[in-house]
């Protein structure tokens, strides 16, 4: 049981957000997220106390702007005074930031990467709880969030450890299945237990071998047979 650790969600009112935050919600982790769908986001704050009867925060913002982070990380610290756990979900519709600088992509890039997670470790500097996890949901291409969370976990060894995971969307063979919510939040559960202290400044890919079978794929002598998986 989880209760009375913090963890913290950001895009969380939807798909992967919300899967990691009930898997979190079961074992009595009080919550607190973030995101842009303001009914979504109070309909599951609903859901997460009458169905688990746990305290949740929900803020109705966009972690693409400061002023926002600023507001929902300094309202977890006046509320819970710690943060034990955080997952950044960059996993989202690039559709939904708006933003009035021509290179959509680098805008996304910034604000849901590397540059959101940097802010967020450094708003909870000092308020981390003993073994503390962060763990970011990247994208395949999103290289510069792999390099960062080396980075940020050397940064902040001893205080919180830094790694991300990266959900394939892709599948091989009929047999095979596309990476579910369920599997990442149980990636996600893993990394943050305490008994896996020993993982940091890794990227994971919860892709179930998919990546590297296709890097090996008539690579060297070497084959996968499709389907198999």
């Amino acid at each position: 049981m989880l209760a009375g650790k913090v963890c913290v969600v950001t895009n969380g009112a939807k798909g992967i957000g919300r899967k990691i935050i009930e898997e979190y919600a079961r074992e009595g982790c009080t919550i607190a997220y973030i995101d842009t769908d303001e009914v979504s986001g109070k309909r599951f704050r609903n859901f997460l106390w009458t169905d688990y009867g746990v305290d949740a925060f929900f803020f109705h913002g966009d972690i693409c702007s400061d002023q926002d982070i600023e507001i929902f990380t300094g309202g977890i610290i006046g509320q819970y005074g710690k943060v034990d756990y955080l997952i950044h979900n960059t996993c989202v519709n690039q559709n939904s930031f708006k933003s009035q600088k021509n290179n959509k992509d680098e805008v996304f890039r910034e604000a849901v990467g590397s540059t959101a997670l940097h802010e967020l470790l450094h708003a909870f500097e000092g308020y981390w709880g003993p073994a503390a996890s962060a763990v970011s949901i990247i994208r395949a291409e999103d290289a510069d969030v792999r390099v960062m969370t080396q980075i940020l976990a050397k940064q902040y060894a001893g205080t919180v450890r830094v790694n991300s995971v990266n959900p394939s969307p892709d599948k091989i063979g009929i047999q095979t299945k596309y990476v579910t919510a369920l599997d990442v939040s149980q990636t996600i559960f893993f990394l943050g237990d305490e008994r896996a202290d020993f993982i940091n400044g890794e990227n994971l890919e919860a892709d179930g071998s998919i990546l590297r079978m296709k890097l090996c794929k008539n690579a060297n002598g070497w084959s996968y047979i499709e389907g198999l998986l």
